[in-house]
């Protein structure tokens, strides 16, 4: 079997066993926001080929909650791209001064991506906070009025926990992501609209990171019993 072959079977093996294991159930008790949370927590801190091949799992489980196993394979190609990139963030300003001037420019496309999708997460995190404002809170008012136990009331929240972990972990992928763009502005390299680009991408990671962080903050103190 000649290499395309082989990474093919593999990536196809990846996809189809991911899709496998997505339960109905399970997303069927998620809501919209808390599933672009978990997908997007799930490609953080990848190799290159690590990143190929679970971005293109990921992407099989996005369209498998669409559109079944159709959705699968659609979801996998774009999935994987992203994964792709998820691999090669610049890890110092040496790193961003060497590569390749496709590379760069690569690396600038991703940065704007990484952006876009860090404000998905803000926006789908506020929803989430907004849910549990409101569900915490009733369940608060049972708690004191003894409707409920205490172990009842850890046993409710803890999927907005798992929410807010979730949100911890994608908080310090986003760190990463805006790093990467520091260095690439640091290398003082490309065209002015590339370092405009750039420019645009760090101001954006850094409003999205932030935003991410009052959000996890919020939501430990909503869980707190006082």
């Amino acid at each position: 079997m000649n290499i395309k072959g082989i990474a093919a079977s593999l990536g196809g093996f990846l996809l189809f066993a991911t899709c496998a294991n997505i339960s109905p159930a399970e997303a069927g008790n998620l809501s919209s926001a808390e599933k672009i949370l978990r997908h997007h927590g799930s490609n953080a801190a990848l190799t290159t080929f690590e990143g190929t091949m679970v971005g293109g799992a990921v992407g099989c489980g996005l369209g498998f909650l669409a559109a079944n196993t159709n959705g699968c394979i659609k979801g996998a190609i774009g999935g994987g791209v992203a994964g792709v990139a998820a691999g090669l963030y610049v890890a110092s300003r040496a790193q961003a001064a060497k590569e390749t001037e496709d590379q760069y420019a690569g690396q600038i496309v991703q940065a704007n991506k990484d952006a876009a999708s860090a404000q998905q997460v803000v926006n789908a995190s506020q929803t989430i906070v907004n849910d549990a404002t409101q569900k915490i809170n009733a369940l608060k008012s049972q708690l004191h009025s003894q409707q409920i136990t205490l172990a009842q009331y850890n046993q409710k929240v803890s999927r907005f926990q798992q929410d807010r972990e979730l949100l911890v972990q994608n908080i310090a992928d986003v760190q990463k992501q805006l790093n990467s763009t520091n260095y690439l502005i640091a290398a003082k390299r490309g065209t002015a609209a590339q370092q405009e680009d750039l420019q645009k991408a760090r101001m954006q990671l850094q409003a999205a990171l932030k935003q991410q962080q009052e959000q996890a903050n919020n939501m430990q103190a909503l869980i707190a019993v006082s």
